[in-house]
This record gives structure tokens, C-alpha cells and sequence, in this order.
């Protein structure tokens, strides 16, 4: 009868013996391989201050942003011939420079892109894009932006400038004052409004967090003893990170997402202190400048790039069509072109969710076919050129 818990022990030593060894070989294999989870550092921002690129943030005291001149617009804006780079720590589509970067330029007007003249030339349609840092391009050439891909696709027998006055961090009041302000004086013929979902709720509702990469754990770096061992810094990481989802999947199943409508309609303090009733006085006003200005406008509905196979957002998406109707303000919703894809596919990196050239490319021929079709379609003409 002893032989029995004898057996029991050894088939216990052996199984614990044998999950060590196996534990030991993995991390074995991790060493000698060195593979650990992906991680990067922060994309890094240099200006052009004259004689060379210099380690900067997006403001660079005054070289790429200075302070706007309009009440509540504290985002700034560019400063006129600004020259600034952006830079990442990996370059996954080969389409960075080789210091796996991207320059961007300012015009004098404080415009992205070539210098334009204030005047509008005879004879010249002229778009105007507000926005914000989607609209504006960040990470993406200037070539390579919807806006500029857009001009070259309804280019014809009239001339087009397409205008990008996308701004970094700019919501839909800011682009509202800049444009009664500041705007207005170039006589654009269309605005065009390009929608971020962040213009519903605040900021620190935590979408910039997943939006920079951080929710995807792309900075969290081993803690105590996963410093040293490869395997449990997989544990640790792959821990962290399920953490992470959760919180992500606890936040997206608030009601200002679930059901805006409800929210927004129950005028409740949290509502009040949303972006939402900001952005919707801001639109009323857009087309009350259309009005009084002759300028045709259309919004377009940028989505978040993420989780696009099983995505959160939809009921924004609705409840800003359902807006714009009432507004009488034309609408584009742009989810369905990304549909199929996943988000990996359409961010400048890993630790930068903005719109890359894939993306700008897709944004361009769908605003195509809305001004083609929809918003202006007395402009051009059938076969694709534009109207005398």
C-alpha cells in the first residue's frame, strides 16, 4: 500500500519536472533568439529653424505653431512657411525616408501645401478642406494626402486649387471660427468639413490613448523580474495588454456611444460637458456662412481606424448623419469604404493611428464621387471633367 502515494509522488515530480524543463527550453529558445514583444519608442517631432532639423514638439515655440488670434481657439495655428519633420522608430511599409520619417511644409497663407495666392485666380474653383491633423496629413507627404490626390483627381478642363487648412488638434468650433475669421477672405467656392468622432465627446474620454498606440501596448515596457526573462515578459506583456482591451472594451459601451441620441437629448451635465453641443452650433453656423457667402459645403464622416471588423462607433456615425439632415448640410460617411480592412493596414505606424497614403488614397476617390454625384454635380460634367 506505500508504493502508491510513492508512485503519486514521482508522477508528480515528473510532470512538475517536466513543465520546468519546458518552461526552461522556451526560454532558452527566447534568449538565444531574442524575441520579445513589439515595442517602439514615441514618434519624435524637428523643425527646420533656419540652418537644420531640430529636436522640437508640435509647437516648437512659435516655428510650427504659435498662438491663434481668436477667442477659445487653443490649438494655435501654423505658422506661415513652417518646415517640420516627423519620425518613427520603424519604417513597416518602406514608405518613410531614410530616417524613417516624413517633412511637412506650411505656405505662407498657413496652409499645408504649395504656395497658393490669396487672390482667387479667374476662372478657378477653389475647395477648402477644414479638419483636423487626419485632414491636415500628418505622417503622410503632401502629395500623398486625400486633399491634394483629390485636386489631381477632379483636375480638367477648368482649374481646381484644393485648399488643406487641416490643423493639428483642431475640433469643428476651431475650423468654424478659422473659417468666418480667417477663411472666408480666399472666396472658396466648396468647404468641405472632415468630421473626426472625437469632436463628439471630449478628449480625455481616453480615444487619443488608444489612437497613439498606447491601448495596443506598443510602450509598456517589462516590470520587476520580467526585466530579466524573456517568457515572463511574453506573460507579463500579454497580461497588460488583455488588460488594456478591457478598459477599451468597458469605455466604447458608455451611452454617448451606444446611443448619442438618448444622451444628448437627456441635456444632462455630462452631455453639456461633451464636445457635441460645441460642434453642432459650429455646423448650424457653417451653413449659415454658406448661405450668406454662396459657398457650396459638405461634410464627411472620418472614422476611427479601429477595430473596423467589429466596429464601435456606428451609432455616432448615425446620430451625425441624422444631425446633418436637420442642418440641411450634406453628409458623406466614409466607413464603408474601409470595410474589409483591417486597421493595421491604414495607420502610419504602430505607434501613430493617423490615415496613411493606403488610406488617403481611399479617402480621396470616395470625396470624389460625393462632390461628383452629390454635393456639387452642376460642376462637372459626366465624363469626369470639370464644367465650364
Amino acid at each position: 500500500m506505500s508504493s502508491s502515494p510513492s508512485r503519486g509522488r514521482k508522477r508528480l515530480l515528473a510532470i512538475v519536472g517536466g513543465l520546468a524543463l519546458g518552461l526552461i527550453v522556451a526560454e532558452a529558445g527566447l534568449q538565444v533568439t531574442d524575441t520579445r514583444p513589439e515595442r517602439f519608442r514615441p514618434p519624435r517631432w524637428s523643425v527646420f529653424d533656419g540652418n537644420s532639423f531640430q529636436r522640437s514638439d508640435m509647437w516648437a515655440d512659435g516655428l510650427i505653431k504659435q498662438p491663434s488670434p481668436f477667442a477659445g481657439v487653443d490649438m494655435g495655428q501654423y505658422t506661415p512657411g513652417a518646415r517640420f519633420r516627423i519620425e518613427y522608430a520603424s519604417n513597416p511599409r518602406g514608405y518613410f525616408d531614410d530616417r524613417n520619417g516624413v517633412e511637412m511644409t506650411v505656405n505662407k497663407l498657413g496652409l499645408r501645401g504649395p504656395e497658393v495666392t490669396r487672390e482667387k485666380p479667374a476662372g478657378t474653383l477653389r475647395l477648402l478642406g477644414l479638419g483636423d491633423s487626419f485632414t491636415f496629413g500628418v505622417g503622410v507627404g503632401e502629395e500623398h494626402t486625400f486633399l491634394r490626390r483629390l485636386e489631381g483627381r477632379l483636375g480638367g478642363q477648368r482649374p481646381i486649387e484644393v485648399l488643406n487648412a487641416g490643423t493639428q488638434g483642431y475640433n469643428t468650433r476651431d475650423q468654424q471660427v478659422t473659417l468666418e475669421n480667417r477663411w472666408l477672405t480666399l472666396a472658396p467656392d466648396i468647404v468641405l468639413v472632415i468630421f473626426y468622432l472625437n469632436d463628439i465627446y471630449r478628449d480625455e474620454s481616453a480615444v487619443a490613448f488608444w489612437n497613439n498606440g498606447e491601448g495596443d501596448g506598443v510602450y509598456l515596457q517589462p516590470t520587476g523580474l520580467a526585466r530579466h526573462s524573456h517568457l515572463l515578459d511574453w506573460f507579463q506583456y500579454s497580461w497588460r495588454v488583455r488588460n488594456l482591451r478591457r478598459r477599451m472594451i468597458s469605455h466604447y459601451s458608455q451611452a454617448y456611444f451606444t446611443n448619442p441620441r438618448a444622451f444628448f437629448d437627456n441635456a444632462s451635465s455630462s452631455s453639456r460637458q461633451m464636445d457635441w453641443p460645441a460642434s453642432r452650433a459650429a455646423l448650424a453656423r457653417i451653413v449659415e456662412l454658406s448661405e450668406t457667402h454662396g459657398f457650396r459645403v459638405g461634410l464627411a464622416i472620418f472614422p476611427e481606424l479601429m477595430s473596423l471588423e467589429d466596429y464601435p462607433f456606428t451609432a455616432i456615425h448615425t446620430f451625425v448623419n441624422e444631425t446633418c439632415g436637420d442642418l440641411g448640410l450634406p453628409v458623406h460617411d466614409l466607413l464603408p469604404d474601409f470595410r474589409g480592412l483591417t486597421d493595421q493596414q491604414l495607420w502610419v505606424h504602430p505607434t501613430d493611428h493617423h490615415p496613411n497614403e493606403i488610406a488617403h488614397d481611399i479617402v480621396a476617390r470616395s470625396l470624389e464621387e460625393f462632390l461628383r454625384t452629390q454635393l456639387v454635380p452642376d460642376m462637372f460634367s459626366p465624363d469626369g471633367q470639370t464644367s465650364p
